[in-house]
């Protein structure tokens, strides 16, 4: 018999961009959402990004329990950037991805959509999918 699972996005960010040009109560907000399945499934999760001052660069950390789930796929929503997967760090956990454009991406919406293979042993239960802002950059105007 199949479980009721939760995945729940945690997110740690109101981010606050790093450039002179943007004041400190600027902020862009980025949000995932609340996604139920069973044991053995395999899930999608669409972040949004919305109160977009515009960055070039963005790093996100996405940490989650990788005995219940794994990450199979990250899709870029984003237009106009690109992103690769960052070295895997044995000192921090979480996989890391970078962002990157030549113009400042200021685009609110869909951003990035992850698929996660949830384990047929998996419990009945809440898993957090977190996503922190590690660095993010602006062109100063």
């Amino acid at each position: 018999m199949k479980k009721s699972i939760a995945i729940i996005i945690t997110l740690f960010l109101l981010i606050g961009l790093c450039s002179v040009s943007i004041s400190a109560e600027d902020k862009t907000v980025i949000v995932g959402e609340t996604v139920f399945c069973d044991a053995g499934d395999q899930v999608t999760v669409a972040i949004e990004i919305s109160e977009n001052v515009g960055f070039c660069s963005l790093v996100l950390r996405i940490s989650y329990d990788e005995e219940a789930l794994t990450l199979v796929s990250l899709t870029n929503k984003a237009s106009g950037m690109t992103f690769t997967k960052q070295p895997e760090d044995p000192y921090d956990s979480g996989s890391k991805y970078l962002w990157d454009c030549l113009s400042p991406y200021s685009t609110t919406g869909e951003f990035a959509i992850l698929a996660f293979a949830v384990a047929d042993s998996a419990e009945n239960g809440c898993y957090n999918i977190s996503i922190e802002v590690v660095e993010s950059y602006t062109l100063s105007g």
